[in-house]
């Protein structure tokens, strides 16, 4: 998007193409995921195509590009809609897949839910659903999960020959996690 926006033709028609492919993989409930087949989106996935749409947003308004902003408009209206109401009404938790979590299951949440939720809590802020108190919660919520997960992760290494099936371990997350929350902590 920031190629775009700076008058490269090529990736302004390529960003045009991924937000029409956005368009096709968008679920009815406004959800992405990775694989869709059916099953509820999942917040981290749709997080990241909303933030991704929030980026196109600002380009299309900076270059003029009325259709396109109009349907990125559509998209994030309604994935913005669908990864807020995934937000837990107690404690702010978003659980793997799309729809309210079980906010009891305190074998997942808090730790397991840190990473995923301060991915999401920074799309929905960017997309202008969320507050900077409920991002400052999340990120200050995976920063004390932070040593439990590491030191998790680091006593339980998984590898590709690991027997370990990492969404029904200790937290029910993969390694891959941490980078979520690395990543996006890193741009509050």
């Amino acid at each position: 998007a920031r190629l775009a926006r700076s008058g490269n033709a090529q990736a302004l028609d390529f960003l045009e193409t991924l937000v029409k492919k956005a368009a096709q993989y968008q679920m009815p409930e406004g959800h992405f995921h990775l694989y869709y087949s059916g099953q509820k989106g999942a917040t981290f996935h749709t997080a990241v195509i909303l933030e991704g749409l929030t980026e196109a947003r600002e380009t299309f308004k900076t270059q003029e590009k009325k259709d396109s902003l109009s349907l990125t408009e559509t998209l994030l209206e309604k994935s913005g809609e669908a990864l807020a109401a995934s937000r837990g009404a107690k404690r702010g938790f978003f659980s793997y897949q799309m729809g309210p979590p079980d906010e009891s299951r305190q074998d997942i949440f808090p730790a397991g839910a840190a990473a995923r939720s301060v991915a999401c809590e920074w799309a929905l802020y960017r997309a202008g659903r969320s507050d900077k108190t409920r991002l400052e919660k999340a990120a200050a919520n995976f920063m004390e999960s932070w040593p439990l997960i590491a030191n998790w992760i680091e006593n339980n290494p998984e590898t590709e020959d690991s027997a370990r099936s990492p969404h029904a371990e200790l937290f029910a997350i993969s390694d891959y996690y941490l980078f979520f929350g690395m990543y996006y902590t890193s741009q509050i």
